[in-house]
């Protein structure tokens, strides 16, 4: 039974995945990264997880890939699936901790509309 789940949620992830964003505009951003420590390991992998809302005002996925660490390079590879899914220009305003390489790597990504940015800490 888990097995099946897993086929098909696998199958679902991966179609979203490759999803075209080209005529998708958001606002505003959420980012993160997230640590799951499942067996309380030192944890260095995270899943970095942005959530956007458009112009209507409705929230959106839009993207959730693993890390390492919310490293730069883990930022801009995810920066740059967002750009070849069609995504032409970031958010207005990007919100998220500290993590320093996201505002490094990902408002610079999209040269037409870099986020004007709020650090939460």
């Amino acid at each position: 039974m888990i097995s099946r789940l897993k086929t098909a949620w696998e199958s679902e992830y991966h179609e979203w995945y490759k999803r075209d964003l080209s005529k998708k505009v958001y606002v505003y951003w959420w980012v993160d990264g997230i640590y799951l420590q499942a067996r309380m390991e030192d944890a260095k992998d995270c899943v970095l997880v942005v959530i956007g809302v458009n112009e209507q005002g409705q929230k959106e996925l839009i993207a959730l890939e693993d890390g390492f660490r919310e490293s730069k390079e883990s930022w801009l590879k995810l920066m740059h699936h967002l750009q070849l899914l069609g995504l032409k220009n970031g958010p207005q305003v990007a919100v998220g901790d500290g993590a320093l390489w996201f505002w490094l790597s990902g408002t610079r990504s999209f040269s037409k509309n870099p986020a004007s940015t709020l650090l939460v800490t």
